[in-house]
């Protein structure tokens, strides 16, 4: 009797140690914390449990963890957790299948972990699920697939990621930015990635005008996910540096400078940087300091000087030297 009894107190303390960690990833902001404390594999030896209440819990965090930054998504792989999803994903308890189909879904977000997801033969699961599941496994299911196949398109983008800032043809920024998918944030931080490196040539700065690149832009630099943000953010400093007084003025009346404020107060050191490094870019032109004191540039840049990050301490010193 003391060992059934003690059994069942270490289920049920695994259960509350999984409810607990399952709540806190409900919010964004908790995901670095979670994941930088070592709790995934933990999560990966209650999800092995026979107990569905731990399994459904453990599986959980997994799939909130790994549903905006792709180190994550990639790590969850590298670890070895895609099988265990994927007995997850057979459970005949719903709530566990949901979970561990959603975390199979956020993976296939990291275009690098296609190969592993395909030699384990996911696709064929993922089908099924997609015939026979819930309403919400059949579209973490379709989801699944539809970045699966998205992955070869993705790939591709990076042939703008070159030593040198690529020039583009017409028509070839449009084209780009028909792959943001706004179901999956893989492709718009590859988007948002390949429009910042086409962005970094002052040649190609109409096209991105003309072409939907700089409405995307302003679009994906309020996802949920840092990652994207970062991305959307650097091709917005790059915009900055145009020579060109009807870019920039483009951009005051679309509101970029006010979203550059919000961006440089973020909770993320990433977006922080990329913010700052904007804001001193637009400030480098002299008729638009006062535009980007207006929008209230300073208080941001001034915390940033607090920062415990090298990196944001000095970019926010270095817009506001430009502001002076």
């Amino acid at each position: 009797m003391a060992s059934g009894g003690g059994e069942a107190h270490d289920d049920e303390v695994a259960f509350h140690a999984a409810r607990a960690l399952s709540l806190l990833s409900s919010q964004q902001l908790n995901h670095r914390k979670i994941v930088d404390a070592g709790a995934l594999p933990l999560m990966y030896s209650l999800a092995r449990l026979a107990d569905t209440d731990v399994q459904a819990e453990a599986a959980t965090v997994i799939a909130n963890v790994t549903s905006a930054r792709s180190e994550v998504q990639l790590s969850v792989c590298r670890d070895g957790a895609l099988h265990l999803l994927l007995y997850l994903c057979a459970s005949e308890v719903q709530l566990v299948q949901a979970a561990a189909t959603r975390a199979i879904a956020n993976l296939t977000q990291a275009i690098d972990n296609e190969p592993a997801i395909r030699e384990a033969r996911a696709a064929e699961q993922l089908y099924s699920l997609y015939h026979s599941g819930s309403a919400d496994v059949k579209w973490q299911a379709k989801r699944a697939l539809a970045n699966l196949e998205a992955s070869r398109i993705l790939i591709g983008l990076r042939r703008y990621g070159g030593a040198e800032a690529p020039l583009v043809d017409a028509g070839e920024v449009g084209d780009v930015c028909k792959h943001a998918d706004a179901a999956n944030v893989g492709a718009q931080r590859e988007v948002a990635r390949a429009l910042a490196n086409i962005a970094a040539s002052s040649a190609n700065h109409d096209k991105l005008m003309a072409e939907g690149a700089f409405a995307l832009l302003l679009n994906l630099v309020v996802s949920n996910s840092a990652e994207v943000q970062q991305q959307a953010t650097r091709a917005l400093a790059n915009l900055a540096l145009a020579d060109d007084r009807a870019v920039h003025a483009a951009m005051a009346d679309e509101g970029a400078l006010d979203l550059l404020v919000l961006l440089a107060a973020s909770w993320d050191e990433g977006v922080q940087q990329e913010a700052a490094i904007a804001i001193c870019n637009f400030a480098h032109q002299a008729h638009n300091r006062t535009a980007v004191i207006r929008a209230g540039a300073l208080p941001p840049l001034i915390e940033q000087l607090g920062s415990t990050n090298v990196g944001v301490r000095y970019h926010a010193a270095q817009a506001l030297l430009s502001l002076a």
